[in-house]
Formats: structure tokens, C-alpha cells, sequence
């Protein structure tokens, strides 16, 4: 996963917004995309770089009118690994062959996109 850190000018300092997003989008992509959110178009880009997650789902979106659901945190944890796919079975079969015969995928360097 990726992060960009917003820095919004209040008082006399800044207030912080992480942004965590999937490695398909690139930091000035979603730097671009959260300035056009109400509140952060005058936000600035403190710090960038990758993360690891550990979060767990819950509640509800009223304004979207949708739950969590208890997969969503299987596929936030595991997005480094499965791209986003809720489990080894529902990958393609191309990716499925990376996997060892005891279902663990096999080490590999993720490469840095920008």
C-alpha cells in the first residue's frame, strides 16, 4: 500500500489527513485527486512513501447507504499480497502458480511504482 500525508493549514499549525491507497494509483494521482475534496483544497503534500496495514472493518456508511463487511478487512490486510483478492482461490490461475503447494505465496520484492 502507499500513503501521501495532507497537511491542512489550521491555526497556528498544520492538522494531518493520511491518504493509504492500493499501488495502482501512483502518489501525484491521489495527491491531485484529495485536493479536489472540500476542505483539502488548500492541503499540501507533508510526506509520501508505502505502508503496511493491520485495520479492522466495521460499521456502516450512512451516506452511501453500505455496510462494512467482515471481508473487507481480509482484503485490506492482505492487499500486498492478493492485489486485492479476498482469498488465494479467487486469484487468477497465472498468479495462483507463485503459490506454494501449502497455499503461501512465494517471497517476492515488490517493485516501486511512482
Amino acid at each position: 500500500m502507499k500513503y501521501i500525508m495532507l497537511g491542512v493549514p489550521m491555526g497556528q499549525g498544520l492538522r494531518h489527513f493520511p491518504i493509504i491507497f492500493p499501488d495502482v494509483f501512483s502518489h501525484d494521482q491521489m495527491a491531485e485527486a484529495a485536493q479536489l475534496l472540500p476542505g483539502l483544497a488548500n492541503s499540501e503534500v507533508v510526506s509520501a512513501g508505502l505502508c503496511n496495514i493491520d485495520v479492522t472493518c466495521y460499521g456502516d456508511s450512512p451516506s452511501l447507504q453500505r455496510a462494512s463487511r467482515s471481508v473487507d478487512t481480509r482484503i485490506i490486510n492482505t492487499y500486498s499480497l492478493l492485489h486485492g483478492f479476498a482469498d488465494l482461490a479467487d486469484l487468477p490461475p497465472s498468479l495462483q502458480s507463485l503459490c506454494e503447494p501449502h497455499g503461501h505465496l512465494v517471497p517476492h520484492q515488490e517493485p516501486h511504482h511512482d
